[in-house]
């Protein structure tokens, strides 16, 4: 009787696991149908990269923040190229990008990785906008490619280390990386389609999350297993660089601009922006209200400071 009953419960449990895995199978396509790429693929250094490009003029490209895709700044890049060229990028791993060995998820083996994609696609000494995580990869490129940009226009980007993770990435730490395997095929899909929306409303407070997120901003591509596995990879990896980064600094000669949200629970203003001043040689920092994820819901705002920058630049 006992083995039986032994028998049913994993039978039923393996049933169920079966479900998840399907299900997420199912949701993964559903919302690449929902969500289909928007621009082309290149190969470059080995990787397919995805990468959206329309305007014409002057070069800006767009690199996105952690978890995010080139998406993230659909609500910018219309209205940018009336008059520029505008170039977005699915950061390596994220959205249509390929996602790269363990250890090429580094700042720096990204910022090598972009500055190929520039090469490839012949853009000549463009601004780049970063924002969060894609600032510290912007900041990367002109560290080790000079040559390359003439200025950085960032929005809350991560330029220091931090002393802890906000608890929305909480989850994305999750050890070993057999679990984050588990987690990311059976839980990670179902939860995000149904599951309380409490870490999202974190990242956007004190803002709303914006009624188009999940597709016209793309936020519906990070419930398919490969976006959440990219994602823990590159939160890894952050550290590796990011000291080194930041001794460095004073060798960035581009004039680099910054926007803040003043009520930015992500990254703090106070430690991501204002020491940026004695460590930067050409620097202006610009705060503004609203939280941390500016371009989706202060796209009007950040859009001006954008023009006028560019402007500048």
């Amino acid at each position: 009787m006992i083995k039986k009953l032994l028998k049913q419960t994993t039978l039923a449990g393996l049933s169920g696991l079966a479900g998840l895995v399907a299900f997420t199978v199912y949701e993964s396509r559903r919302v690449e149908k929902l969500v289909p790429r928007v621009g082309r693929l290149l190969e470059v250094d080995g990787l397919t990269v995805h990468v959206s490009d329309t305007g014409q003029g002057e070069p800006v490209v767009f690199l996105h923040g952690l978890g995010g895709q080139l998406r993230h700044f659909h609500a910018l890049t219309g209205r940018l190229s009336e008059r520029f060229r505008v170039i977005s990028i699915d950061r390596p791993g994220s959205g249509y990008s390929q996602a790269p060995e363990r250890h090429r998820c580094g700042l720096f083996e990204q910022a090598r990785l972009m500055a190929e994609v520039m090469q490839v696609m012949d853009l000549k000494r463009p601004v780049l906008v970063g924002h969060s995580l894609g600032g510290a990869v912007a900041l990367s490129v002109c560290l080790l490619n000079p040559e390359l940009c003439r200025g950085l226009a960032l929005v809350a980007p991560l330029t220091h280390p931090m002393e802890s993770l906000p608890e929305a990435f909480k989850g994305l730490t999750v050890e070993p990386a057999l679990l984050r395997q588990f987690l990311a095929w059976t839980l990670i899909s179902p939860m995000a389609r149904w599951g309380p929306k409490d870490l999202l409303e974190q990242v956007f407070h004190p803002d709303p999350i914006p009624s188009d997120f999940g597709n016209a901003a793309g936020g519906w591509l990070g419930r398919r297993p490969k976006s959440y596995l990219s994602t823990c990879e590159e939160l890894r990896a952050i550290p590796k660089d990011l000291e080194e980064l930041r001794r460095r600094y004073h060798e960035i000669d581009v004039p680099v601009r910054m926007l803040f949200g003043e009520s930015d629970t992500i990254l703090d203003p106070a430690v991501q922006g204002e020491p940026m001043n004695g460590l930067l040689s050409d620097f202006r920092l610009t705060t503004v209200s609203g939280g941390h994820m500016l371009p989706l819901t202060h796209p009007e705002m950040t859009g001006n400071w954008l023009l006028d920058t560019m402007g500048e630049l």
